[in-house]
């Protein structure tokens, strides 16, 4: 209750309720636990999620911990706060960080990543330092449907962070340094409109679960001067919805955070000392999973429950719940070909299918260019076939963009790719190798190429610069 974070904690000191019924803790994992690479937690009986959960617990590592500045929905006066606020929490941290972390922000245009995950404090500082900040934007002035843009980009935003990181089974901590999309609530929004925003957030509140992606949200506004403002920025600090979508009854970006296990700032002029609280609060967990009694995988909201035995001088936050989604997240087809178009057009590099691609051009017009793609066998799920031989389907997607990112061209293929038994076992570190023509538009800057597993919705993604093109070839060739 004092807020520090408690270590020592045993899986008989937690009591898991799903909607109300207790449920059986099938593994368990501590803080300490994930530090190391090599830890895997018991697993049950159940084989084949047992199997994937046994993966899940060995890969697992630091945690993560993604800064993002949101110049979109914040006042240039509050984002300029915010980021003075983002330089001074870097510079009282030591040298070395423990976890890797990493900075992005949020614009008019799109989300952009000013420095990749580092454990070292100085470079964080001197690529901070070279954040322009912008004007915001002035959607919200359109009404319903300018805030309902401002809703939306910012979601995508996060679930882009969520799916470029999902290779990764560390735990994800993402501090929103700004003051989210408006209240949705004030504009009027019918039952229709406020459903279909509902979904929005549902969708990206599945994937924070799918990536173990936690949000915390500090608003950079300050503490009101005044009872009526102090009134007014009080909606949302306490979390009182059914599931990810309401806070007090409204539509908020900050629903999310405590949905997700994390929490909301607001009130306070020292965000350098709540970003330090929420970066130990991400860094310092345990992992409880289980098997749900429930077998009616209807699509609902699940309220989870999480409680200490015996210590009433205890306080956890968890995640609130998730919705029941058959055969997990993969489940939903537009869910996964909305995620397939955010790693096309999203400037995030994805990386939980790990390839590459060298092209070079052709001579004959209409001018193309023929890419060698190379797919590393290990980053793609297989099934095995009656006779040994080892199967799996991909999507492949090639796009000419600009360098505003404006797509010019694209084409979608679905592809079948069956590895002999005896080249499978006898080559395990061997790639998948497969050619693709792709057209020369004069105004390509560079070339995306996106690749998804079938069975698992992971995503990949590479770009090759025009510049970058080999030796032209003749046709025939």
């Amino acid at each position: 209750k004092a807020g520090n974070p408690v270590l020592g904690l045993t899986k008989d000191d937690f009591k898991v309720l799903e909607d109300g019924k207790a449920q059986v803790i099938s593994d368990f994992e501590t803080p300490d636990m994930h530090f190391n690479a090599t830890s895997v937690a018991p697993v049950s009986a159940r084989s084949t999620e047992g199997k994937k959960m046994a993966a899940s617990f060995a890969a697992s590592s630091r945690p993560e911990t993604v800064l993002v500045l949101d110049e979109l929905n914040t006042s240039s006066v509050d984002a300029s706060f915010g980021w003075q606020m983002l330089l001074k929490y870097l510079r009282k941290q030591p040298p070395t960080l423990e976890d890797p972390t990493a900075i992005m922000i949020l614009n008019k245009r799109r989300l952009t990543k000013i420095a990749d995950f580092t454990q070292d404090t100085a470079l964080l500082i001197q690529k901070a330092q070279k954040i322009e900040l912008e004007l915001p934007s002035h959607s919200s002035e359109n009404g319903v449907q300018g805030a309902g843009d401002l809703m939306l980009t910012s979601l995508l935003a996060l679930d882009e962070i969520a799916l470029s990181n999902a290779d990764r089974q560390t735990h994800k901590n993402v501090i929103w340094i700004g003051t989210g999309f408006p209240v949705l609530s004030t504009f009027g929004v019918d039952l229709v409109d406020r459903e279909r925003f509902l979904s929005y957030i549902r969708y990206t509140a599945n994937w924070m679960q799918e990536t173990r992606t936690t949000i915390y949200t500090i608003d950079p506004v300050g503490l009101p001067v005044d009872e009526t403002a102090l009134i007014t920025s009080n909606i949302g600090s306490t979390y009182v919805g059914q599931d990810f979508g309401s806070v007090s009854g409204e539509l908020m970006f900050e629903s999310l955070a405590p949905g997700t296990g994390g929490k909301i700032f607001r009130n306070r002029n020292d965000v350098d000392v709540a970003l330090a609280i929420a970066a130990a609060n991400g860094a310092t967990y345990y992992t409880l999973a289980y098997y749900p009694q429930n077998p009616d995988f209807d699509g609902k909201f699940r309220k989870i429950d999480i409680q200490i035995v015996d210590r009433p001088d205890l306080l956890e936050s968890t995640q609130q719940g998730y919705y029941a989604i058959d055969e997990g997240f993969g489940a939903s087809r537009n869910e996964l070909d909305f995620a397939l178009s955010r790693a096309v057009t999203s400037p995030l590099p994805f990386a939980s299918v790990q390839f590459d691609a060298v092209g070079k051009v052709l001579f004959s017009p209409p001018f193309t260019a023929r890419f060698s793609v190379s797919v590393d066998r290990n980053t793609l799920s297989w099934d095995v076939q009656p006779n040994g031989d080892q199967r799996t389907e991909i999507t492949v997607v090639d796009a000419e963009i600009t360098r505003k990112f404006a797509i010019l061209n694209y084409k979608v293929k679905e592809m079948e790719i069956v590895v002999s038994k005896k080249d499978f076992e006898n080559s395990p570190n061997h790639h998948v190798v497969f050619s693709v023509n792709v057209p020369l538009p004069p105004k390509a800057d560079h070339f995306r190429f996106v690749i998804r597993d079938a069975a698992t919705g992971h995503l990949g993604t590479f770009d090759v610069p025009r510049q970058g093109l080999g030796q032209q070839l003749s046709a025939s060739k």
